[in-house]
Order: structure tokens, then sequence, then C-alpha cells
């Protein structure tokens, strides 16, 4: 994936994100002192590009980046970020067993001179 793609991606806000995907939170039991484990992906758009990470409906989203994603606050800083990583890793639970996936973010290429810094002419 390149920088474009993802830019144009993040940009279609959170918010239109999120209503192409339904998700649920995941304990890891119930009651007193049950921990958060993650959001299930309960059903996803088969338009929207998470081909390039092979999610699956029933995947847990545990973390983005090695980041937690629990509250609304950490979620939005994750989500923020993402503008300007370098890669994107996921890691899910599927099936029980904990995987990592993960994209590179490709920069597009630059030209550096005199005149300061303009896209790259293939």
């Amino acid at each position: 994936m390149n920088r474009a793609e993802l830019t144009a991606f993040l940009d279609g806000t959170l918010q239109a994100l999120l209503g192409r995907v339904r998700i649920s939170p995941v304990l890891d039991r119930q009651g007193p002192g049950a921990r958060f484990l993650g959001y299930r992906i309960v059903a996803i758009d088969p338009e929207l590009r998470c081909v390039v990470f092979g999610l699956r409906e029933g995947d847990v989203l545990v973390a983005v980046n090695g980041r937690s994603i629990e509250r609304p606050d950490e979620t939005l800083d994750v989500y923020e970020s993402l503008y300007a990583a370098t890669e994107i890793r996921l890691t899910l639970l599927r099936g029980g067993v904990e995987q990592e996936v993960a994209v590179t973010i490709a920069d597009d290429p630059v030209r550096i001179d005199n005149e300061g810094v303009s896209p790259a002419v293939p």
C-alpha cells in the first residue's frame, strides 16, 4: 500500500470506517475481574479494503502497531498515528491463536535538488 492510498482511506474518517465494520467487545470472562481482549469483527463490508490484511469475520482485533485500542481515546490516538506510520501491524486472535499481520506503507519517491523537494518522475 502506498502513502496516498493510506491517506485517502484514513481521510474517509473513523466514523465512516466503523459504519462499514460491525464490531463487538470481547472479554476474557464474564463478571468481576473480566479483562478486555479486543474487538471481534462481527461483519465487514466486502468492498472495504481490509483485504490487504486478510481480515475475516470472527477475528478479534487486539492491538494496532502494538498499541491498545480498548478506550475511545486510545483508538483515536492510534488512528491518528496511522497517517505517519511506515507499517501497520494488526495483532489478531483467530481461532484462539494470536497472530500478527502487517502491511508496509511505501512513500512515493521524491526528488531533492536545489529547487526543493518534488515528486520523482519515473
